[in-house]
């Protein structure tokens, strides 16, 4: 945290010097769309949220750097099961997510300052595929408890490109639409789909070893200073 907020504000003195909005934050909503032999692998479309934070490489550059994260939702199922424990019995609840959660560096092509500002990126950076299971409940005694463990952790390296078209809707403020192919290396993770839980909390899964391609389609606010 210590290192971003000096990197913010070495932006922001740049930005200063040049006399102009370039430093971008933005954020919206982002759809991953399987591609290629990946779609036959995995049939899904995870939904979540992105970030991305570039500043200008010198001057008055075209040439942006900075890194972006996303995270995805790959499902979640939730069951009603039976708990023994010692003489205390109850019943609880058992959740099972997956989640893609990706850090990519960045460095944009934006040569363009009106009301439209078109740019590409080239992107380079990991997923990780987390799994995690949590258990909650009520003892019959009234003791509430919870339990959370993440049986699944696997990483991919990832690298591709990226473009985009940001709109000026008000002064520092852009609607910002961006397509992104991002490949990467083999890994696995939990076909949330095919999870089945039982009404003791055992667990019925499969994992899927593949090497994931995505087409993500992002929608959302840019703020330039």
């Amino acid at each position: 945290m210590l290192a971003l907020a000096v990197w913010v504000l070495f932006a922001q003195q740049v930005t200063a010097q040049r006399g102009g909005p370039q430093t971008a934050i933005g954020g919206g909503f982002q759809t991953a769309i399987p591609v290629g032999n990946f779609a036959n692998d995995y049939d899904d479309t995870p939904v979540g949220l992105a970030f991305a934070l570039t500043a200008p490489t010198w001057r008055n550059s075209p040439v942006h750097i900075g890194f972006g994260f996303a995270w995805n939702t790959m499902g979640s199922d939730k069951q009603d099961i039976y708990v023994a424990d010692g003489d205390a019995f109850s019943n609880a609840s058992l959740k099972v997510a997956t989640n893609k959660y990706s850090y990519n560096a960045l460095a944009r092509f934006s040569p363009f300052k009106g009301r439209m500002q078109p740019y590409i990126e080239g992107i380079a950076g990991m997923s990780n595929y987390s799994t995690k299971s949590e258990i909650s409940g009520t003892y019959n005694n009234g003791i509430e408890y919870e339990s959370k463990d993440r049986f699944q952790n696997e990483v991919a390296f990832n690298y591709g490109w990226g473009a985009g078209l940001q709109i000026r809707m008000a002064p520092h403020v852009f609607l910002d639409g961006k397509v992104e192919r991002l490949q990467s290396t083999a890994t696995s993770f939990i076909n949330q789909k095919e999870l089945e839980i039982d009404n003791y909390g055992n667990l019925d899964y499969e994992l899927i070893e593949t090497k994931p391609k995505w087409m993500n389609i992002q929608v959302g606010l840019t703020f330039k200073f």
